[in-house]
């Protein structure tokens, strides 16, 4: 073997002379280049470089990618640049203090600004960061509706005929009704009932019913509702719902209401006030921002003043870190509090209502109406990220009142006042409610996990509200509790790190002089005092413990209500849950002699669903006990559920020496029908905001659709007809998987996956597969009789070139492309001789993967065959 001698540099010979020159072909050429700043890409700009190697720089196309960065002033001075034929040279920028610099190895140009160049910008945690609509959203039809219906059957047992049933039956039927019609923007709702000889509901336990039964067709809601969603306004006409705020009635009316509500129609934005920060960098850095000591974001930064957004906080104190290290290795630690809370709105934030008419209710579950007239408003505004101010108005024919108030944010937590003022025939006076909150701070314990609430309310004697009138009108009597002031306070503390201890105290003074709207009126005062103890026991269950002193007893049966009382008492409850689908809770309470145990065991949220519940509880202090139990599922087309009731009389926590006085066995079964367009379903009664029709294409009409992911199953066509899902949430991003039994192979269902943003109540026509479902493979040769190689074309029906289906080849010229269909279709595949075309004639009863074959380009793409 022979050494090979080692060559020197300047031993090696070109075929041609290296030139070092930027632009080497003796002429201006025009190119674009990516745009830097650091490591972040602003876009591409046209740059030249002369004959002479001087770089000349697009001015419009820099000052565009530039000026998002860059603040007014260094704007303002590339703008006042002089430019040739809108071309400056990269040297003029030096005259602005930009820095900019041409990298010929990697075909770049990086600009590098200081933190003086650069405005302070905003950096969203994502908190209220919204998810966007898909851009390939399946669109609602203009009209839509479906009409839930729900039958069933009651049976009382053990139990006197008149208590139920004025016609002295014990067994009946019912059939309620709900509907939803949407036309364009518009959406009518209708809701009502046919109640049979036998009263479906069982009186609260505890109020007392004194309303009569009686069987018939009855009417329960009805109304009109327009939606603005750009504007998150919501327009209601009929049976609107109610709005109040604290110290207002809540109260039902038949007229108008006008409600700005982000809450309701732009429900994936939060818009209650989010933290804050600020900081300044001199230079490149990572940034960790951390809150209550976990990393929600590292951010890579250029040098700038920033300003922290939408920090995803929890309520109460947040502690805010930012942990900054800059390229040279340089740490930085900056440390800060802010405070959250759903009372407080972001700046500039609102939410507003206002509704007049006659008051409503349900009298013996038919609607029924006042006749004098009600107004009511209320309105909500962030003044700042720690203040927000509201006030209210309400009034009838007896009582007006208005009030004011404000939430703010201080070092100590969050406070809250409101005020309110009433005239009535009883007189003038007023009510003031006051809340302190302080959650997740760090007082006696290191961690940030304690909590403190403390809230008064002070109601003046001839204070009274719009509406007071109403109390009783439904025929269910629940007790008033008058006061002059109410006090409530609560703290946690972490004990250890397993047990959480919890003292309240809560004190109601009672008010007797208060004009009384309802016949069961509770005088006296009320108050207790309590310390819980509560910590996990192993991994799936937990205890609490408590023990304190109290008067807060109240009996069910009002009309034997007697003054209670204090006690001592201690309870004990416990939680489990042996696995995902199964809870249990038990309890006992000294006060009362008190007991309760209940279950609950559920699957998937899907349908063939089954769940069962049960719930006992015993009231020794008035001898008494009930049992609740009931068993449901939940299948693709109907809703079943058996659910049983008793009470019994004369029990006591040492035994059963009473008779059952009631026992109920129900029966329902509900299902709806729908309709979208002009498809047609049966499904379970639809429950969400909106809901769809999925129905299989012609091309695979025998084929059976699952509609959701594995394991969650929404709804399923098949023999029996399309799909209903139910299930649709209003002005939020929702996406239906599908997938289909036994799919014809190469059959092309494309992404395989519909996306919605629903408006209220609005209706889905949705096919699953089209006739553009035939997968096409094959080979593609050159007029030379090689392969066409590594290209990229289109394909197109004859006829329609609006319609591409993308294709590429590999080396062999082999291609593959989906979303074609029976009929003549014509490949482009684009070369350095221009276009050559191909045809494609797929067979009418083509379905899933079709082989073309090898095709050879044709000069009449109309009517020749390539085959």
């Amino acid at each position: 073997m022979i050494a090979a001698a080692p060559l020197r540099a300047d031993q090696i010979k070109y075929a041609q002379d290296l030139s070092l020159a930027l632009n080497p072909t003796g002429r201006t050429v025009s190119f674009e280049v990516p745009l830097k700043d650091g490591d972040i890409g602003l876009g591409d700009i046209t740059i030249q470089i002369t004959a002479d190697d001087q770089i000349l720089l697009e001015k419009a196309g820099f000052l565009r990618r530039v000026a998002p960065i860059a603040g007014q002033v260094v704007s303002d001075a590339i703008a006042a640049l002089g430019d040739d034929a809108g071309f400056i040279g990269i040297e003029k920028f030096n005259q602005t203090g930009v820095d900019v610099r041409f990298d010929s190895g990697l075909q770049e140009l990086r600009i590098a600004l200081s933190a003086d160049q650069r405005p302070a910008g905003d950096l969203s945690m994502g908190r209220r960061m919204v998810q966007s609509p898909s851009a390939n959203l399946v669109l609602p039809e203009t009209v839509s509706g479906y009409l839930n219906v729900i039958a069933g059957v009651d049976q009382f047992w053990g139990t006197d005929a008149a208590t139920v049933s004025q016609s002295g039956d014990t067994f009946g039927g019912r059939l309620e009704l709900d509907s939803a019609l949407r036309i364009g923007g518009v959406v009518v709702e209708n809701r009502g009932v046919y109640d049979g000889p036998v009263d479906a509901n069982i009186c609260p336990v505890e109020a007392t019913c004194v309303y009569g039964h009686m069987a018939g067709l009855k009417r329960q809601s009805s109304r009109v509702i327009y939606d603005m969603p750009a504007a998150e306004l919501r327009l209601q006409a009929g049976d609107t719902d109610a709005v109040a705020v604290p110290l207002q009635r809540s109260t039902e009316v038949l007229g108008i209401a006008l409600e700005k509500s982000a809450r309701k129609l732009n429900p994936a934005e939060d818009i209650s006030s989010a933290g804050s920060g600020s900081f300044r960098l001199d230079s490149n850095a990572s940034v960790d921002v951390m809150v209550n000591g976990a990393v929600v974001q590292r951010l890579q930064l250029r040098p700038g003043n920033y300003n922290l957004r939408d920090l995803p906080l929890t309520t109460g104190a947040n502690v805010i870190e930012l942990t900054i290290t800059t390229e040279g290795g340089d740490r930085q630690h900056l440390k800060f509090t802010s405070y959250s809370d759903q009372k407080l709105l972001a700046p500039g934030r609102s939410e507003w209502a206002f509704a007049a008419g006659v008051p409503s209710y349900l009298f013996d579950n038919q609607r029924t109406y006042g006749e004098e007239l009600l107004a009511t408003g209320y309105g909500r505004y962030g003044l700042s990220d720690g203040i927000t101010a509201n006030a209210d108005l309400q009034g009838d024919a007896d009582v007006i009142m208005g009030g004011a108030g404000v939430d703010f944010e201080t070092p100590f937590g969050i406070f809250g006042l409101h005020g309110a003022v009433s005239a009535s025939a009883a007189g003038t006076d007023g009510a003031v409610n006051f809340e302190w909150s302080l959650a997740n701070f760090s007082g006696l314990t290191s961690d940030l996990k304690e909590s403190l609430h403390f809230d008064a309310e002070y109601r003046g004697t001839n204070f009274h509200t719009p509406g007071e009138f109403l109390n009783g009108a439904d025929g269910i009597l629940f007790a008033e509790y008058n006061y002059w002031l109410r006090l409530n306070a609560s703290y946690t503390v972490p004990v250890t790190p397993d047990i959480t201890a919890t003292l309240s105290a809560r004190y109601q003074f009672g008010d007797s002089d208060r004009t009384n709207y309802s016949p069961f009126t509770l005088t006296g005062d009320r108050y207790g005092a309590d310390l819980t103890l509560s910590a996990a026991v192993g991994e799936s269950a937990n205890a609490s413990l408590l023990v304190g002193y109290s008067n807060e007893l109240y009996e069910r049966n009002l009309a034997e209500s007697i003054e209670k009382d204090p006690e001592f008492r201690m309870a004990l409850r416990f939680n489990v849950r042996p696995d995902d689908a199964t809870s249990i809770s038990s309890g006992y309470d000294t006060l009362g002699q008190q007991a309760h145990i209940s279950a609950y065991r559920g699957g998937s949220s899907g349908i063939d669903h089954w769940d069962t519940s049960v719930d006992v509880q015993n009231r020794t202090f008035e001898k008494t006990a009930s049992v609740n139990a009931a068993a449901g599922y939940r299948g693709n087309r109907i809703d079943l559920r058996l659910s049983h009731y008793a009470d019994a009389d004369g029990v006591s926590f040492g035994g059963f020496d009473g008779t059952t006085t009631r026992q109920r066995t129900s029966l329902r079964a509900g299902t709806a029908i729908a309709f979208a367009g002009g498809k047609f379903a049966i499904g379970a009664p639809v429950r969400g905001g909106a809901f769809a029709i999925v129905a299989p294409h012609e091309s695979i009409a025998n084929k059976d659709i699952m509609v959701g992911a594995p394991g969650n199953e929404r709804a399923a066509a098949n023999a029996w007809g399309n799909a209903l899902v139910t299930d649709i949430p209003a002005y939020m991003p929702g996406s239906m998987p599908v997938d289909v039994d036994d799919l014809p192979l190469g059959y092309s269902l494309g992404s395989g996956a519909f996306d919605t943003f629903a408006p209220y109540k609005a209706g889905y026509a949705i096919e699953v597969g089209s006739a553009y479902s035939v997968s096409v493979y094959g080979t593609l040769m050159a007029a030379d009789g090689q392969p066409v190689s590594l290209l990229t074309g289109t394909a197109y029906p004859a006829g329609n070139p609006g319609r591409r289906v993308n294709l590429f080849t590999n080396a062999e010229g082999k291609f593959g492309a989906e979303g074609m269909a029976p009929g003549r279709w014509i490949v482009e595949m684009a070369g350095d001789n221009g276009a050559a075309k191909y045809v494609i004639d797929v067979p009418q009863d083509s379905n899933g993967l079709v082989k073309a074959g090898t095709l050879h380009p044709t000069q009449d793409a109309s009517g020749g065959t390539s085959q």
